[in-house]
């Protein structure tokens, strides 16, 4: 059930990369921030949230970072660099308009923390 559901991101991730900008991997930080300067009204936020896990595999092979949330959702990222089996992950998230996790967007990921117990 984790494959298929780690495919299913993998795959639909790769389509909206190819279809709406260049990328590098799976995953593409948005480059481009907004920035809210004293202005009277905010951008919208909505759909997007926060989503937090721990990094489950590394795949040295295809430089891909696997990590799972406490829902038992797998999400996927090229850029192993310092990251290790038990890192803790914060990510913002996109649901691209839908009420579907199997199509939600990685905007941002970063490192939060390295979890003992889990070895």
């Amino acid at each position: 059930m984790k494959k298929m559901l780690l495919l299913t991101i993998l795959g639909l991730s790769t389509i909206t990369s190819f279809l709406f900008g260049e990328t590098k991997g799976i995953v593409k930080a948005d480059e481009t921030a907004v920035v809210v300067q004293a202005a009277e009204t905010k951008p919208s936020m909505d759909g997007y949230y926060p989503q937090s896990g721990i990094v489950v595999v590394l795949d040295y092979n295809t430089d891909e970072v696997i990590w799972e949330d406490f829902n038992g959702f797998q999400y996927a990222f090229y850029g192993i660099e310092d990251w290790c089996v038990g890192d803790g992950v914060s990510a913002i998230m996109y649901d691209n308009g839908t009420p579907k996790v199997f199509d939600d967007i990685i905007i941002d990921v970063n490192y939060t923390a390295w979890d003992m117990r889990r070895w």
